[in-house]
C-alpha cells in the first residue's frame, strides 16, 4: 500500500538506484508527518451523457454538469444509459447476430420494452460512447506546497481529464490505474472533469474478455480507489522488487521522480521484514554523487543485491510466505537531520518460477499447474471488485477445489486478486487485455507493449504473478506476421524479466522465444470434433496420456482450455442476478422447456446432466496428471461462462457457488495435490475376465511422501466390500507417474447372475486422499433368447400388429434410418455432454446432456444404472439414433429420457412403453434387435425381455397412431 509524506520541494528529475547493501542499520529519524489521501468517492458527481461527441468542441470542462451519479461504480449501477433493444451496439464479434434476431421462435423476445437476449446476460441498461463525470474538491491548507497525483483504478475505457478547465492528459489503459500528475494545486476549491470514452480504442479484439459485452460487459465509469493523493516534490516511483532464492538474495531498484528548480540531498532507506514481522535486513543508501561527478541518472540502472539473514521462508501454494518491504525517501539536512520525503511499502515472496524440460518447478521443486479461466465474469456489478474480501473467497473457492492456477483470459485482474493470490498461494497467468485477430499492426503492437509495461510495473511484483502472455488465440493479417510479432514481444519481455515465465499466445503459436507452451491438442475433445472425440467414438478406459505429444516439445506444455463440458440450466439462479445484469437467456430456454410440458423436470435435468458433466471432467483432468513430465491444464471452466451463446460448463455458476450435483472435496478428489490414478484397459468386464489395474500416484505436494501405506477397496452399489489389497509402501518423490503396485483379480469368484456396478477406490491411509472409479461387471453367459410372450421385430409389419391386436406384448427396436429426425434442425445425440454449447459453435455435435431415468423401474432390474449418464451407457448411446417424442401428451415420459440442448428442450428418449393397437408395445432405439457380444446390450436386451415378460409389464397409457408416426416411419 503507497502512503504519500510531507517534506519541502526537491530537485530536478532524477532515476537513481534503490537497493539493500551489506551491513545492517537503523533506519534514521525522520519527522513523519505524513498527509492521507483526499477520496473522491460520492454519490453526487455532477454527470452528463454525450451521444452527439458534442463535449470536447463545446468545452464542457468548462461548465457545470447537470446530472448526477455515483462514483466509484459505473452508468449502468446508475441506471443511466439507453433500452436494451435489437440495435443496441454490441461490443462484441457480430457473429450470427443477423440470424439471431432473424430467428421466427426469438421475435417474441425482440420487442420494445422486452428485449432478452440468448447470448449472454442482458444489462438493465447500455450505452457505448463519451461520457462526462464532475465534482469539486478542496486542496486543504496543508498541502500548499505538495504536489498532487489523481489515481483512478480502474476506468473503462479512456480518460481525459481537466482540472480547472485545464487539461492534465488521457489514459487508455484497461489493465491499470489511470494517473495524473496534477502539479501543485492552491488550497482552496478546485474543479476536476474527466471524459469517458467506452468506445473500442485499440484492436484489442471484440470478444476480448477486458472489453466483451459476453462477460463483464462494456461499462462506462469508474471503479476501486479514486483519489487525490499528495507527496512532494520527489517520490518514490517504479519500485521493483526481485528476490532470488537460489542466492538468498533480493535486488530492489527504483526511480525517484521530483521537479526541476532546487538542489537537495536524498537519502534511501530500506527494511526488510520476513512473514513473522521479524527484520531481516535494514540498509540506508547514502545520497548519491551531485550532479556533474559522471554519474547518469537515467532508465537502465540496476539494484544492488544483499544476502537475507536467516532461513527463508519460500512463497508456494503450500505455504505462501510472505515477506515485507518498506523504502523511504528521506531529505538530508544540513545540520545531517532527515526528513521523511516519502515511503513504500510492498509485500513480496520468496519463489522462483521456472522450467525444467518439460516442466514447471517453484523453488526447484517440480509443480503441476492444474488451473482454471477467470473471464471477468462478475455479474452483480459488470467489473471486477477491487476488494480483496471478495477475491480472497474465489481463491480459497478454488484451492477447495484441487486448483492451483488461474487464467485471465485476455484480461488482467485489480491489485486485490493479486493480494489475494499472494496470501492464498495461487499461480496466475497475466494477459495484455488481448483476444485480437490484428497481431503485428503497428499501431497495435505500440499499444500492446504499453499495457505490457502498466502491468509489469504495477503487478510484476507480486509473487503470485508468474506467467505472462500477449493473450488469446493470436491471428494478424499473415501467420508470419503475427508469429514474428509475437515472438518479438517474449523477446523482449525475457530479456527484462526473470520474475516470472512468458509465453506468445494462449492456444497457439509455438515460438522460438516461448518459455512454456499452451496448446489445444492434450485433450478428450477438441473444438468441431464432435462424435469422433475419443470420449464418443472409442469405449471407455483410463489409460490414454499425452506422453508422446509433450515430449515433442522442450518446454512446458499446458493444455489450453480443457473441458467445456455443458450441463442444465439452473433456473433457481436467476434470483441471484440483483445487479446489473439480468439472466433472461434462462428465461427463453424455460420457455422452450414449458411449451414441451417438462418444466417440472428442470431439477432432474441439471442434476443428471451435472453428474455427467462432472465424470467428463475427471476424465478429463486424470488424462493430464497421467502424463509424465507434462506441465499442467487450464480448464474451461470451473465456472459457468454466461456468453458466447451461454456456455454453461462450469460446477460452480457464475457467482463461484456450487450448483449441488459435485462437492469441493469430491472435486479435489480428482484434482487436488495428491491424487491416486488407476488405469484401465476398459471399465466393463464379465465374470470370466480378470481385474488389471496399474496404480499411480500423482504427488505435487511439494515434497518427498515418506513411504505411504496404500490401499485399494472394491465395494458395491450398496457399499459392501468386495475385495481389497495394500501396496507394498515405498518413498513417493513430487511429480507423477510414480507406480504404486497393479491389482490382477479375477472375476469369476462374482459367479452371480447378477449384473453389478462396482467402484474400484485408491486410498492413503490416516489422510482424506482417496479417487475411485466406477466399473461394471456382467454375467458371462446371459441368454439372447427371446421369449414366447414377446415378439422382438424391427418393424410394425402384419404380424407383429396381429400380436398386438390380439393383447399380445411387441419389443419393437426399429431400424435407425426408421427413427425420425427434426427436419429443420436434426438432433445428433452423442454420449458426452454438450461441448461449449450449439449457439457459438455451429452446431456441434452432440446436442444433448445426457440420459435421466429411474432406476428402480422394473425394465431396468437387471441392468445396473443411475440415474444419470455413466460409463456404461457408452455402448448403448454409441451409433443409436434418439427418438423425438414431442407427440407424446403432457406427462408422459419414456422409461429412458435423453436430455435436449436448452435452447430447444424438445421431448427426447430411447425406450419407452404404450398400451397400442390392443396390445402392450415396448419401443427401443437402442440397437438390441441382434445377438451382441457387447455385454451392456446385452444385458439391457435381457433386462427388458425379461420385463416384458412378467406381470409388472403393463403400461399406463395409450398410444395413438398418429403419435407413433411422428416417431417412426411405419410400413
Amino acid at each position: 500500500m503507497r502512503s504519500c509524506f510531507a517534506g519541502k520541494p526537491l530537485p530536478v528529475i532524477i532515476r537513481t538506484v534503490a537497493a539493500i547493501a551489506l551491513c545492517a542499520v537503523q533506519f534514521a529519524a525522520a519527522a513523519d508527518d505524513g498527509l492521507e489521501p483526499i477520496s473522491l468517492a460520492s454519490d453526487n458527481w455532477r454527470f452528463e451523457i454525450d451521444k452527439d461527441d458534442a463535449g470536447t468542441s463545446q468545452s464542457w470542462w468548462s461548465r457545470e454538469l447537470s446530472g448526477k451519479i455515483k462514483l466509484p461504480g459505473s452508468m449502468t449501477e446508475s441506471g443511466l444509459g439507453d433500452e436494451i433493444s435489437t440495435s443496441t451496439p454490441w461490443t462484441q464479434a457480430q457473429i450470427r447476430l443477423s440470424e439471431l434476431f432473424a430467428a421466427p421462435e426469438l421475435q417474441q423476445y425482440f420487442q420494445p420494452g422486452n428485449t432478452k437476449i440468448p447470448f449472454w446476460l442482458t444489462p438493465n441498461k447500455y450505452y457505448v460512447g463519451a461520457a462526462w463525470y464532475q465534482r469539486d474538491f478542496t486542496v486543504p491548507p496543508e498541502w500548499a506546497d505538495k504536489q498532487v497525483t489523481l489515481h483512478l483504478e480502474r476506468a473503462h475505457w479512456r480518460t481525459d481529464v481537466w482540472i480547472d478547465g485545464q487539461p492534465r492528459g488521457n489514459s487508455d489503459s484497461l489493465s491499470t490505474p489511470h494517473e495524473y500528475d496534477l502539479g501543485r494545486l492552491n488550497p482552496g476549491n478546485h474543479r476536476l472533469t474527466i471524459r469517458i470514452d467506452n468506445r473500442v480504442q485499440a484492436d484489442v479484439g471484440l470478444n476480448a474478455h477486458s472489453i466483451t459485452d459476453h462477460t463483464q460487459g462494456n461499462w462506462n465509469g469508474i471503479v476501486g480507489a479514486i483519489e487525490l493523493r499528495p507527496h512532494d516534490a520527489a517520490r518514490i516511483a517504479n519500485l521493483k522488487i526481485e528476490p532470488r532464492v537460489k542466492d538468498q538474495t533480493v535486488r530492489i531498484s527504483a526511480s525517484v521522480k521530483s521537479n526541476p528548480g532546487t538542489s537537495a540531498s536524498l537519502q534511501t532507506e530500506y527494511r526488510i521484514t520476513d512473514p513473522s514481522g521479524r527484520v531481516v535486513r535494514e540498509h540506508v543508501q547514502q545520497p548519491p554523487p551531485p550532479m556533474g561527478s559522471g554519474v547518469t541518472r537515467g532508465p537502465g540502472l540496476s539494484g544492488t543485491s544483499l544476502p537475507i539473514t536467516g532461513e527463508l521462508q519460500l512463497w508456494d501454494e503450500h505455504s505462501p510466505n510472505l515477506y515485507r518491504a518498506q523504502v523511504r525517501l528521506v531529505q538530508v539536512n544540513d545540520d545531517k537531520t532527515t526528513t521523511l520525503v516519502d515511503s513504500h511499502t510492498e509485500i513480496f515472496g520468496f519463489r522462483d518460477f521456472a522450467t525444467s524440460g518439460t516442466e514447471f518447478t517453484v523453488n526447484g521443486i517440480p509443480t503441476f499447474l492444474r488451473g482454471t479461466l477467470e473471464c471477468c465474469i462478475f455479474p452483480l456489478t459488470g467489473y471486477p471488485p477491487t476488494d480483496i474480501g471478495e477475491w480472497r473467497r474465489i481463491m480459497q473457492i478454488l484451492k477447495a477445489h484441487g486448483l492451483n492456477h488461474l487464467r485471465f483470459h485476455s484480461w488482467c485482474p485489480p491489485k486485490a486478486a493479486f493480494d489475494a493470490a499472494d496470501e492464498e498461494g495461487v499461480y496466475f497467468s497475466i494477459e495484455c487485455a488481448s483476444w485480437s485477430k490484428n497481431v503485428g499492426d503497428p499501431e497495435y503492437m505500440e499499444w500492446l507493449y504499453a499495457e505490457s509495461r502498466h502491468i509489469v510495473e504495477e503487478f510484476g511484483n507480486h509473487p503470485s504473478f508468474c506467467m505472462f502472455l500477449y493473450g488469446n488465440e493470436p491471428a494478424g493479417k499473415t501467420k508470419k506476421i503475427y508469429m514474428d510479432a509475437l515472438d518479438e514481444f517474449v523477446g523482449y519481455w525475457n530479456k527484462r524479466e526473470n520474475r516470472f515465465l512468458v509465453s506468445g499466445g494462449a492456444g497457439w503459436p509455438w515460438l522460438p522465444n516461448n518459455e512454456f507452451y499452451i496448446t489445444q491438442d492434450p485433450r478428450i475433445q477438441h473444438w468441431g470434433e464432435g462424435l469422433k472425440s475419443r470420449v464418443n467414438s472409442k469405449p471407455p478406459e483410463t489409460e490414454t496420456d499425452y506422453y508422446d505429444y509433450v515430449h515433442k516439445f522442450k518446454e512446458p506444455v499446458i493444455s489450453h482450455e480443457i473441458g467445456q463440458w455443458c450441463v442444465y440450466p439452473n433456473f433457481e439462479e436467476r434470483a441471484k442476478y440483483t445487479g446489473v445484469m439480468r439472466a433472461l437467456n434462462f428465461d427463453i430456454f424455460e420457455d422452450t422447456l414449458t411449451k414441451h410440458h417438462m418444466r417440472d423436470q428442470a431439477r432432474d435435468f441439471l442434476m443428471a446432466s451435472g453428474k455427467l458433466q462432472t465424470l467428463l471432467y475427471k476424465e478429463d483432468i486424470e488424462s493430464a496428471l497421467r502424463t509424465k513430465g507434462m506441465g499442467g491444464f487450464q480448464l474451461l471452466d470451473l465456472h459457468d461462462f454466461p456468453g458466447q451463446g451461454t456456455a454453461l460448463v462450469g460446477v460452480l455458476d457464475p457467482f463461484w457457488d456450487s450448483k449441488g450435483y459435485v462437492t469441493a472435496e469430491e472435486y479435489g478428489n480428482f484434482s487436488g495435490p495428491i491424487v491416486p490414478l488407476a488405469r484401465l484397459s476398459k471399465r466393463v468386464f464379465t465374470t470370466d475376465e480378470t481385474l488389471t489395474a496399474t496404480v499411480e500416484l500423482a504427488n505435487y505436494s511439494g515434497k518427498e511422501i515418506d513411504q505411504p501405506l496404500t490401499f485399494w477397496l472394491l465395494t458395491d452399489s450398496n457399499g459392501n466390500n468386495i475385495h481389497g489389497g495394500a501396496f507394498d509402501p515405498e518413498d513417493v518423490p513430487v511429480g507423477n507417474g510414480h507406480l504404486l503396485g497393479t491389482i490382477n483379480l479375477p472375476l469369476k469368484f462374482m459367479h452371480s447372475t447378477r449384473a453389478k456396478k462396482l467402484t474400484l477406490s485408491v486410498s492413503l491411509t490416516g489422510t482424506n486422499i482417496s479417487n475411485s472409479w466406477d466399473i461394471w461387471v456382467y454375467p458371462k453367459d446371459v441368454s439372447d433368447e427371446v421369449p414366447a410372450e414377446v415378439l422382438l421385430t424391427r418393424s410394425l409389419d402384419a404380424a407383429a400388429m396381429e400380436r398386438l391386436k390380439s393383447g399380445g406384448s411387441v419389443l419393437l427396436v426399429p431400424e435407425p434410418e426408421a427413427v425420425l429426425n427434426d427436419p429443420d434442425k436434426p438432433l445428433i445425440p452423442g454420449f458426452s455432454s454438450i461441448f461449449w454449447n450449439t449457439a457459438w459453435t455451429g452446431n456441434q455435435a452432440p446436442h444433448t446432456l445426457g440420459i435421466l431415468c429411474d432406476p428402480a423401474h422394473p425394465a431396468l432390474a437387471k441392468f445396473p444404472t443411475d440415474t444419470h449418464t455413466n460409463w456404461q451407457w457408452w455402448y448403448l448411446l454409441h451409433d443409436s439414433p434418439c427418438m423425438i417424442l414431442d407427440a407424446f401428451e403432457p406427462g408422459r415420459l419414456p422409461i429412458v429420457q435423453m436430455i435436449d440442448d436448452w435452447t430447444m428442450n424438445r421431448k427426447l428418449g430411447y425406450l419407452f412403453e404404450a398400451n397400442y393397437g390392443g396390445g402392450k408395445l415396448m419401443v427401443c432405439s437402442f440397437q438390441l434387435a441382434d445377438e451382441s457380444s457387447d455385454p451392456v446390450t446385452r444385458q439391457m436386451r435381457r433386462s427388458i425381455l425379461d420385463y416384458m415378460k412378467s406381470e409388472s409389464f403393463a403400461p399406463a397409457g395409450t398410444l395413438t397412431p398418429e403419435q407413433l408416426k411422428a416417431i417412426i416411419k411405419l410400413p
